[in-house]
This record gives C-alpha cells, structure tokens and sequence, in this order.
C-alpha cells in the first residue's frame, strides 16, 4: 500500500541577492533514525536531492530518535553508511537537536552527547556545530547552534529563551562582521524563539535561518485550507502547546532594513518512535517533507 509516509514533497523556495552566487540548498531535517524507522526513507531523501543539482545539504536537528539506536550496531552501521554516501555527494551541514543529546529509559530523557558516533561523521566530512560551528567558503557562511538539553528541558517542560539568550550571548563575537558578499545561514534546531526581538538583535547580519523541530505543526500539507488560515502556526508543537507560532512555512523579518528569512522545515518524521505506538499510526498520514532553496530565483517564496 502506497502511504503518504513514503511520499516526499519537496517544498521550494527562491531567493535573489545579486552579491551572491548561485546556489542550491536542500533542507531535511527530522529524520528521527529509530527501531522502528523505515529505511527506504532513506534512500528516497538521496533520489530526491539527486532530482535537481545541490550544492549543500543543512540537517537542522534530530537525526536520531534518542541516542538509545546507537547501542545496535547494525542499525548504526546502516545509519553510517548512508550518511557517509551523503557526505561524498554533498557538503553537509548537522545541527543537533533535542532528540540527538538524550538517551530515553522509560520516559525520561538523560543528557547523552555521543561524541563517538560525532567523531565518525566529523571524519566523513560533515560538518557539525558540535566540534566547528563556523563555516565559510567561497560561497556562503553557516553558523550552527547546538542549544543544551536544559534548553528544552529546563523550564517545567517548555523551551527556556533565557537558556538561548545566555548561550547566543558567549559565541555573539562569532555573529557580527560577517562577509556581506556571501548569502548567510544560521542553522538551529528549535524556531520558537528565533523571532523574539532580543533573539534577533545577535542574528541581525544573516540572511536565512534554518530550522525544523515543530514537525509542521502536525499539519497534514494536503489541507491547503487549513494551511492557508493558520500560515505559520501550527495545530500543536512538540511540547503539546496548541496553535505554536514559527510552526512551518516561511516567514520575512525585517531588522534595520534587512530582509531575514526564517524557513521552518516540515521534516522527514512526524510522529517519532518515543510517543505510544498508536499515535505512531498517525505518521501514515503525512508525508515528508524536504526544502530547496534556489539562491537567485526571482523572489523568496512558495513556488509549489
């Protein structure tokens, strides 16, 4: 049976800026690599970045479900081999997310960094905001945030701003004076706050911000009406508040006559493995989503 599951929706997006060169950048984000995952999943991400030329690929956060996957080893091994498949193929950019820094034991989730399994990708090419945060090259910068478990997990359950305000604050040298002849891309798993004023003052020199986490709201893509009347927002965010801003889609901020654009990855998995196995049924109802960003197209919007 052909579910939505295995359907992929490649949502596109056009940017112009003249100083900048051409470019191609997919997003796929929230694979949530698990037990129960299925890997077919897998090889339809490489046939859909195939499907038109890419320069990078961003992986905003969640790779893996909790760190408990990496304790099988042929699971691993399988997880390796393709990543290190995408890596030969592409420049590769992984943020980590809540899920990737926690390992789950019957409901609760323990601070896990699995710096082993980090080094092999570092080895494979892959660059993470773990180990080097900062990139350039002759095309673009990226800077990627990993925030620490008590982001998420600090604050009775909700995301803690003031655990993002303090960590942008000790690496804001690394934000300003950044090459305005390159296209700009600040990579960070969570976009609850990444909207706040205070929040955007030390992100005020990019040009994308990169995202996912919020699972497009738990909004099934092909409800156009309902994704028309709440844009943004979201049906429920992951941690169960309903109608979440900065849910999916795109949004345009302005700070000082500078145009920011936020992308919010609709991601890979909707219904991760850790939630009960009935509500995990659900996931047949969405499909997957990856992003592509066409540098120098006529305008930064939906195109699909």
């Amino acid at each position: 049976m052909n579910l939505l599951d295995k359907k992929m929706i490649l949502e596109n997006y056009k940017f112009i800026n003249s100083s900048f060169p051409s470019l191609d950048v997919k997003v796929v984000s929230d694979i949530h690599y698990s037990p129960s995952f299925d890997y077919s999943k897998l090889t339809t991400i490489l046939d859909t970045l195939k499907s038109t030329p890419t320069d990078y690929v961003c992986i905003p956060g969640d790779l893996l479900d909790s760190t408990n996957v990496l304790s099988n080893y042929e699971l691993k091994i399988k997880l390796l081999d393709w990543l290190n498949f995408l890596a030969s193929q592409y420049k590769t950019f992984l943020t980590l997310g809540s899920h990737d820094i926690a390992y789950r034991l019957n409901n609760n989730w323990d601070l896990d960094y699995p710096i082993s399994f980090l080094e092999d990708l570092k080895d494979m090419g892959i660059t993470l905001g773990h180990f080097e945060p900062y990139y350039e090259d002759d095309n673009l910068i990226v800077y990627q945030l990993d925030l620490p478990l008590s982001y998420y997990y600090s604050n009775n359950g909700d995301e803690n701003i003031n655990v993002l305000i303090t960590t942008l604050e000790t690496i804001k040298n690394d934000l300003i004076n950044l090459n305005k002849d390159k296209l700009k891309i600040f990579m960070c798993h969570s976009p609850l706050f990444l909207t706040n004023e205070k929040v955007l003052e030390y992100l005020k020199e990019f040009d994308l911000i990169i995202s996912g986490h919020m699972h497009n709201g738990m909004i099934c893509p092909f409800i156009p009406a309902l994704n028309h009347i709440l844009g943004n927002y979201g049906l429920i965010s992951p941690n169960k508040k309903l109608f979440p801003d900065n849910a999916k889609g795109i949004k345009e901020l302005n700070i000082n006559n500078h145009k920011i654009y936020l992308i919010v990855s609709g991601g890979i998995t909707k219904i991760q493995d850790c939630a009960p196995k009935i509500l995990r049924w659900g996931n047949r109802a969405f499909a997957m989503q990856m992003d592509e960003i066409l540098v120098n197209g006529p305008n930064l919007k939906r195109s699909r």
